[in-house]
């Protein structure tokens, strides 16, 4: 293709700015991100941690371009059988009373846990604070994040309002006939039921040991503050999956879940997300829609999330209605509980990259940072 400018005729180059690309590996994440900095590999295409690019000293980072993306996020899923007063699960010819079936205390998690605290003490500082599912940063996220204005979300929460409604919510289960007598509150600050201890059990993922595990442990202390003993499972990936999401609820084997999720992807439209992480017909919800189960069971926002997902709707302001309705639900069911988005950081070499390429804003470095990256002899080296 030829443009002719004052008489001029100027070639258009096509394709991709890289002529060669070539791969390497390294077994170790140090070591790649110190090849970055030093020139021996262009771009290092692995996420790095906040406190893995805090703590170079300045001149290495003075030879990295940092792509920062929020690269996943942190949620809490509450088992809330069964979801009904008197808030009691038979398990074994054993009731137990279960705190989380009152939706006021699921609800109160919102201002018992400091979203902020966890960024920056456990993130350091790599992240932000999360109310939905839709991840900060991302296209097409401000209309549902401005829902946690709406529900008066906080980063810092209120902890004070958190234990006032999870004291006043117990004290009203407490008054139902069917719990007279059987839950008390004792002098030592703790609710029991059966004069044995109201429990809250968490499992924490323990292969996280600088995440998760002490996001788990500091909710667990949360909750005892609220006068509700944590009873801390630390598990591992496979076996929170196995009980958590492969389980029967009913089985009563754990009340919360620290889970884990990736970005995945950039996109600018997120009904279908809104239907993942709070409508249960799509299968991420306690039971899993799987038969046999106990299953939890929200009609609306299967109905409003099935429209939306289905194209079921004839105007664009009616696709929102429904999305945004949906995620409405869910905040108010508060099943499930979004409580950071993570930043991972990718880098590049800032004296071989002629400039800036581009990348996913929720996937981070894709094939397009390949196609778009710029060196002086169209050669490229990736790790």
């Amino acid at each position: 293709m030829l443009l002719l400018l004052g008489g001029l005729a100027l070639a258009v180059q096509k394709g991709p700015y890289p002529d060669l690309v070539y791969f390497n590996v390294r077994m170790s994440e140090d070591i790649a991100l110190k090849d970055t900095a030093e020139g021996m590999t262009d771009i290092f295409m692995w996420g790095l941690s906040g406190p893995q690019i805090f703590g170079l000293d300045q001149a290495t980072r003075d030879k990295l371009d940092l792509y920062a993306v929020p690269s996943g996020s942190w949620s809490l899923l509450m088992n809330p059988i069964p979801n009904e007063a008197p808030y009691v699960v038979e398990v074994g010819g054993k009731e137990y009373f279960n705190a989380f079936a009152i939706r006021d205390i699921r609800f109160a998690i919102n201002d018992l846990i400091n979203r902020q605290y966890l960024v920056d003490e456990i993130l350091g500082g790599a992240g932000t604070p999360a109310f939905t599912m839709a991840t900060t940063g991302q296209p097409g996220t401000y209309r549902y994040n401005l829902l946690a204005t709406k529900f008066g979300f906080t980063a810092e929460g209120n902890e004070a309002r958190a234990l006032e409604v999870i004291e006043s919510s117990m004290q009203a289960a407490a008054n139902l006939p069917e719990n007279v007598g059987r839950l008390v509150k004792r002098a030592d600050g703790f609710w029991y039921f059966d004069n044995e201890p109201v429990t809250i059990k968490i499992a924490i993922r323990v292969d996280d040991p600088q995440g998760r595990l002490k996001e788990g442990d500091y909710i667990a202390d949360q909750l005892e503050k609220a006068g509700l003993k944590a009873e801390r499972l630390y598990w591992d990936r496979i076996k929170c999956s196995s009980v958590v999401y492969g389980g029967d609820p009913a089985e009563f084997t754990w009340q919360m879940y620290t889970e884990g999720w990736g970005a995945g992807a950039t996109r600018a439209f997120w009904e279908h997300i809104v239907a993942q992480m709070y409508a249960p017909w799509y299968g991420y919800m306690p039971g899993g829609m799987t038969e046999g189960f106990w299953n939890y069971q929200q009609d609306e926002i299967d109905e409003v999330t099935l429209n939306a997902y289905t194209g079921n709707f004839l105007t664009e302001e009616e696709y929102w209605e429904l999305a945004l309705r949906g995620l409405e639900l869910g905040l108010e069911e508060a099943v499930r509980i979004y409580v950071v988005n993570q930043l991972d950081f990718f880098v590049a070499n800032s004296a071989r990259l002629k400039q800036r390429f581009a990348y996913g804003l929720g996937d981070g470095l894709n094939t397009w940072s390949i196609r778009t990256a710029v060196t002086d002899d169209r050669t490229l080296f990736i790790t």
